[in-house]
């Protein structure tokens, strides 16, 4: 019975040691508070405040209707209210559960690298997944909770499969399994829109490590039940989806790409895969932040996008070589390829040109990737001799210290806002949007000269922002500086023309100037489009006369009243 427990004990250190990593790594982040998107999707969101209307998540958008009322995911925003209800708004039980989730994660990944891997090199993957710095985001922000659960839904589900399959490669999924792998589908959509791309994972699974010896057409017939069963999730999702967000996609573009074209977008996406394969493979550097100039928007192509279309052609072609003598490195790199898809802003338009937590769930097949040339390589070692395998040994255990030492030393930078905003600006000066931000923090917390400073500097880097030149634009007004906030309104206006603060202030500085001439078509526009009427009126009122003299008392009263 003693030897028993033994063997069972020994079963069980991987994945202890797997754990153990994932916690080191992570729980410095259980100091932080609320920093960034925490604040306006959790703490200034009243509908998590109350969970006597939990139930109503699941038909409301995931951003607040005062913050764009875009995205959709009812599970993640569901578990916020609870975390809320936990802590009474106390940062700590979220930042509990980001850990723990975490934690799961990387035995989710265990549990697959398992599956496919030899034991040693799965537990190397698992444990580069633990300590990776590029999931810092993910863990120490709150709102990366989402890609947690996705994460965990997607890699339990394939695991899962895997597991069946392998099993009886000659029966057909049972209904059991189906129902157990689309309820783990819904579980991911529902936590992120990413959960979409689970089929394509299985049949990327199907396709290289599921050796099973049949024809695509007889496993057609095996696993068409499984694939009924996720289509319906899927379509029950995105009808769903879009009867919330009134459009399926439901997400703001980057500004950068608002106006894009296709051509752009692939060029520009082309010029981040090296940023990708470099934060997925060595990550020693992070920000919180990736924006232009810094991120380079490109029209056509230059060193960075063709050293990005040479690194596709290059991994796709050993992902299509290496598919009979490795297909675990095979299967890695499709899912890392596959996951990396719903924020390559090639099918659709994301949020983002670069950000670290969209490589949460990527990062899942480099390292099963790195574990299959790890097998590799360990075979080569063992057949040269006891030290160099040492040696090699030794390296590992380095780098894994080295990136549990990263990952939590970097876990504060997300303590809150001022900690995130002044490093960012450090991590990446030439991005026009991390002193944006700052900037925005600046004003909010009257650091005027700061904030002065920081957006005078962003607009510097990039002024396509239309919500950077209205801000700085109003700031300037509020101070009295009309003759500096007159030219930034008026080209906030071109870029958004719908702003009505821009356009309110604008004809307030024309008309303290006496510029009736200019102020006649801004008075006119801001009528036509309904807010502030009798603001408008008043100001048309005085242009008619010839020289303002008749000016109604008190116009300037009438400002933000509308009517």
């Amino acid at each position: 019975m003693t030897d028993g427990r033994e063997r069972a004990a020994w079963r069980r250190a991987p994945g202890l040691g797997v754990a153990a990593l994932a916690l080191a790594a992570s729980a410095a982040g259980l100091a932080n508070g609320f920093a960034y998107d925490d604040l306006p999707v959790i703490v200034q969101n009243p509908r998590l405040h109350d969970l006597h209307r939990i139930g109503r998540v699941a038909i409301e958008s995931y951003w607040p209707p005062q913050f764009g009322g875009t995205l959709y995911r009812p599970l993640t925003s569901t578990l916020f209210a609870l975390e809320w209800a936990v802590g009474r708004g106390s940062a700590l039980p979220f930042h509990v559960m980001s850990v723990a989730l975490y934690v799961a994660a990387a035995l989710a990944v265990y549990a697959l690298a398992s599956r496919i891997l030899p034991r040693g090199a799965a537990w190397l993957a698992a444990a580069v997944f633990a300590v990776h710095p590029v999931h810092v985001e993910a863990v120490a922000n709150v709102v990366g909770q989402s890609e947690l659960i996705v994460t965990l839904a997607v890699v339990g589900a394939v695991a899962i499969y895997i597991a069946r399959r392998a099993a009886d490669p000659a029966r057909p999924v049972s209904r059991r399994d189906s129902a157990l792998l689309a309820a783990l589908y819904a579980v991911a959509c529902l936590a992120k829109e990413h959960g979409i791309v689970l089929p394509a994972l299985l049949l990327a699974a199907e396709g290289t490590v599921l050796r099973t010896g049949t024809t695509w057409r007889a496993r057609t017939r095996l696993l068409w039940p499984l694939a009924l069963s996720l289509g319906g999730v899927g379509i029950a999702y995105l009808a769903l989806r879009g009867a919330i967000l009134h459009g399926v996609v439901g997400e703001a573009p980057t500004i950068a790409f608002r106006q894009a074209g296709w051509g752009t977008r692939w060029w520009t996406m082309l010029g981040v895969v090296p940023e990708w394969v470099r934060l997925l493979v060595w990550p020693a550097h992070l920000a919180a932040v990736y924006s232009p100039p810094a991120t380079p928007v490109r029209d056509a192509a230059d060193p960075a996008a063709l050293l990005g279309l040479l690194l596709l052609i290059a991994v796709g072609a050993l992902a299509i070589l290496m598919r009979r003598r490795s297909p675990v490195l095979t299967f890695g790199i499709a899912w890392a390829a596959v996951a990396l898809l719903p924020v390559s802003n090639l099918i659709v338009r994301s949020g983002v040109l670069l950000a670290e937590r969209t490589l949460f769930l990527p990062s899942v097949g480099a390292v099963i990737a790195f574990g299959a040339a790890a097998a590799v390589v360990r075979e080569r070692l063992r057949a040269a001799g006891p030290r160099p395998l040492r040696m090699a040994e030794a390296g590992v255990g380095i780098l894994l210290l080295a990136g549990v030492g990263r990952s939590a030393g970097r876990q504060g930078v997300w303590r809150d806002d001022p900690t995130l905003f002044v490093q960012s600006v450090v991590d990446e000066p030439f991005s026009y949007a991390a002193h944006f931000a700052y900037a925005d923090w600046s004003f909010m917390t009257g650091h005027w000269e700061t904030g002065e400073r920081e957006g005078r500097f962003a607009l510097r880097l990039y002024d396509g922002d239309p919500r950077l030149v209205n801000r700085m634009g109003t700031q300037y007004f509020a101070a009295g500086r009309c003759d500096i906030a007159v030219p930034l309104l008026r080209r906030a206006l071109v870029l958004v023309p719908s702003f009505p603060d821009a356009r309110v202030d604008l004809a307030t500085c024309l008309e303290r100037a006496g510029d009736w001439a200019a102020l006649r078509p801004v008075a006119a526009d801001g009528l036509a489009r309904g807010a502030n009427v009798s603001y408008y009126r008043s100001l048309l009122a005085q242009t008619d006369s010839a020289d303002g003299a008749s000016a109604a008392p008190g116009a300037r009263s009438g400002r933000r009243g509308g009517a």
